[in-house]
């Protein structure tokens, strides 16, 4: 694991950490989007793109729900700033209360927050994005691995 690891320590912009514990491997990866170049990260092992997309223009967050919700994510938290600032949670949309999978409403010219989740053979994944409008601007990730889902014993 540590191998994979060090393909992300020589990236500008891309912050990884390994921390285990006496159970786990807890996995943080952090990506300002702002300062890495997205070309650059999609060909990272673990990276997620549709060959030939076009990252020019940024990531978009809309495509990347779309395609975490078709892997078995669930949103755990979304909300615009709007609705951050008004401190009004009834229109965000929180999938983990209502158990709808649907895709947050994002708005198209301010800041949205969306944080996605999947449980699977004992490893938690989150993934938070932040963007301005539809282009992220940050991605952070937590992975919490049990080392029994990794098949180590301890």
């Amino acid at each position: 694991m540590d191998a994979t690891a060090d393909q992300f320590h020589r990236v500008t912009g891309l912050t990884h950490n390994l921390e285990y514990t006496d159970d786990s491997v807890l996995e943080t990866l952090k990506v300002d989007l702002n300062v890495v170049d997205p070309n650059e990260i999609s060909q990272l092992m673990g990276s997620s793109t549709t060959d030939g997309e076009d990252l020019s223009q940024g990531v978009s967050l809309e495509q990347s729900i779309q395609m975490l919700l078709g892997q078995g994510y669930e949103i755990v938290d979304g909300d615009s700033a709007a609705s951050l600032e008004a401190d009004d949670n009834s229109n965000s949309n929180n999938s983990a209360n209502n158990g709808d999978s649907q895709q947050p409403d994002i708005d198209p010219n301010g800041h949205n927050t969306v944080a996605l989740e999947l449980s699977q053979n004992g490893t938690t994944s989150k993934i938070i994005y932040k963007a301005n409008g539809d282009v992220v601007y940050q991605q952070s990730t937590e992975n919490e691995m049990p080392y029994s889902a990794l098949g180590v014993t301890t």
